[in-house]
């Protein structure tokens, strides 16, 4: 069995999910936008139309790109709802917000966002700790970049959402 695996069992000890009861989050542009306006206080945010620098093993979409990118980021959570671990699914969200860098700021606090109304509509904590401010993020963002292991990122969130489940059970 994987570590990622593994981790996601542990995880499921604490919060056992129904396999007959599908959550239907509301994954979708208008609820990414929604919550970016929250956080931003933007009322109608826009994507980004300035190229941004790359960053360790990322090179940002271009600006023209972004509509179509964030339209297949959401296909992909759709097909991925079915077939994902939600813990995984929050993840791989997580780290597709924060590759494709769709607005011109705040793109992680708008992937931890994302992150946590999922983990929550699938029963599981939110995280407290930002993974972004979690030891290693860094490292496990560029190593699945670098080496295109999203199990890499999955396993680091796992190990968060895993932290927060015990150390809210001590």
């Amino acid at each position: 069995m994987s570590r990622l695996k593994d981790i996601l069992n542990q995880i499921d000890l604490y919060v056992p999910q129904a396999e007959s009861n599908q959550p239907n989050p509301d994954l979708n542009e208008k609820s990414l936008k929604s919550m970016y306006a929250k956080l931003t206080g933007q009322g109608r945010p826009t994507y980004r139309t300035m190229p941004l620098a790359p960053a360790p093993g990322n090179h940002f979409p271009k600006p023209q790109d972004l509509d179509h990118l964030v339209s297949h980021f959401f296909s992909q959570l759709e097909f991925s709802r079915h077939t994902l671990h939600p813990v995984e699914l929050a993840a791989m969200a997580y780290k597709r917000i924060v590759d494709m860098a769709p607005f011109t700021d705040n793109n992680e606090k708008l992937a931890q966002e994302f992150m946590n109304h999922i983990l929550i509509a699938y029963g599981y904590p939110k995280l407290s700790l930002p993974l972004n401010l979690t030891d290693g993020y860094d490292t496990a963002l560029t190593d699945s970049r670098t080496h295109k292991d999203m199990d890499i990122f999955s396993e680091f969130a796992a190990k968060a959402v895993l932290a927060q489940i015990t150390g809210a059970q001590q």
